[in-house]
């Protein structure tokens, strides 16, 4: 159901990689929180028919997330004091 609804709004998504053994559920719907804001925020910047690439990999018991995409981006026209976007956090502040 998530592939239809990516395809739907235009982008195309490659996941490469892989965690071989379940994750804690707490991790397992972070990660899944992680890869959607990151999906939603390459559509925002980057427009429909951007490729994108999500790689998963798992090492010593660390989750490691990548995702990379060919589009243009946008300019940012506003940050925050320090410097830094609000995306990470605000994720955070959802888990």
């Amino acid at each position: 159901m998530r592939t239809i609804v990516v395809s739907r709004a235009g982008l195309d998504v490659s996941v490469t990689g892989g965690v071989e053994a379940a994750l804690p559920a707490r991790v397992e719907l972070s990660a899944y929180r992680i890869v959607q804001e990151a999906l939603t925020n390459v559509l925002k910047h980057s427009g429909p028919r951007t490729h994108t690439e999500v790689r998963l990999s798992c090492d010593s018991g660390s989750l490691t997330i990548e995702v990379l995409d060919d589009g243009l981006g946008t300019a940012v026209h506003s940050v925050s004091a320090d410097g830094q976007g609000g995306g990470l956090s605000a994720t955070a502040s959802r888990s």
